[in-house]
């Protein structure tokens, strides 16, 4: 059985979900946009990926539902506030 090369480029994604969840839900949308360009690429050149970014494109996803909850938040406070 042979393995397959590893793509490079997975860490940067894995950061970039790692920040979305802990500092900053902005990154949240890159991570996730990153992880899937990065997998699209792995799946043309046939290379498998690197589990740090599948796992960062994990966190990505959990980091945009994250900035998404903190924008209904927002609106609410701003229609609570102003009413």
């Amino acid at each position: 059985m042979t393995s397959r090369e590893k793509a490079p480029g997975g860490l940067s994604v894995f950061i970039l979900g790692i920040l979305s969840i802990s500092f900053c839900p902005l990154l949240g949308p890159v991570a996730l946009n990153l992880g899937n360009e990065y997998q699209s690429r792995c799946l043309l050149d046939d290379l498998e990926p690197d589990p740090l970014a599948t796992i960062g494109r994990i966190l990505g996803i959990i980091g945009t539902v994250l900035l998404a909850i903190q924008g209904v938040f927002i609106i609410f406070w701003l229609f609570l506030t102003c009413a």
